[in-house]
């Protein structure tokens, strides 16, 4: 019952996690990306939007 309860918890942060960053990289696709070398208001939120995606599938593949 407590394995049952803990890996619910962890697909749904994973879930969470997943959703989350998939939004700021959405959002961050609407500001200009600029290059490596000048980049624009929208380049951080879609590496860290990324990033947190990442996480997310990280922690669901490893639930369990």
């Amino acid at each position: 019952m407590k394995s049952l309860r803990r890996l619910k918890k962890d697909r749904v942060s994973a879930v969470l996690l997943i959703l989350l960053g998939l939004g700021i990289v959405a959002e961050g696709l609407t500001y200009r990306m600029g290059e490596l070398t000048r980049m624009g208001a929208g380049f951080m939120p879609v590496v860290y939007g990324t990033l947190l995606a990442l996480v997310g599938v990280a922690i669901g593949v490893t639930a369990e």
